[in-house]
């Protein structure tokens, strides 16, 4: 079953039951620990997956009640605030995202009033496209998009 939540979309893998447990323990136990995110989702490359596991300053946790509630907030407000976005945008998104649902970039693409904008999907890669094995040609796509909008 998916869920929509405004405009960003919620993983297929949180239930509604999660949802509603979110919304109910943010209230009553909001630091109570809900979902907690698989690090290999992070790259295909094993070793910024251990760097990323082994930093200090990376919370490793359960995602709390209250936060989850709070995401869930700015995604129902999303909507309005992005069909605000008039200047130009890039948009760079991983398309075998573990972390994040990637249809999320398309759906922004789509509510964003800008003339100017540009979506460039990469098939296959994780959620940090930029640690991942074809850095090299993301880095490039958004330094090509940087330089044609330098006036």
């Amino acid at each position: 079953m998916k869920h929509e939540e405004g405009f960003l979309k919620v993983p297929d893998s949180i239930s509604s039951a999660t949802i509603l447990a979110g919304k109910v323990f943010s209230a009553v136990m909001p630091k109570i620990g809900l979902i907690r995110l698989d690090a290999d989702g992070v790259s295909r490359d094993p070793s910024v997956v251990r760097a990323y596991v082994e930093d200090p300053l990376v919370y490793t946790g359960k995602t709390t009640a209250r936060l989850a509630a709070e995401i869930l907030k700015a995604m129902q407000r999303f909507p309005q605030e992005a069909a605000r976005i008039t200047l130009p945008i890039l948009l760079l998104q991983d398309g075998a995202d573990k972390l994040v649902d990637p249809d999320g970039a398309g759906m922004l693409f789509e509510t964003v009033q800008s003339s100017d904008k540009t979506l460039k999907m990469y098939d296959g890669l994780y959620h940090e496209i930029f640690n991942e094995p074809e850095r090299d040609q993301v880095l490039g796509h958004m330094e090509q998009w940087l330089e044609n909008h330098m006036h």
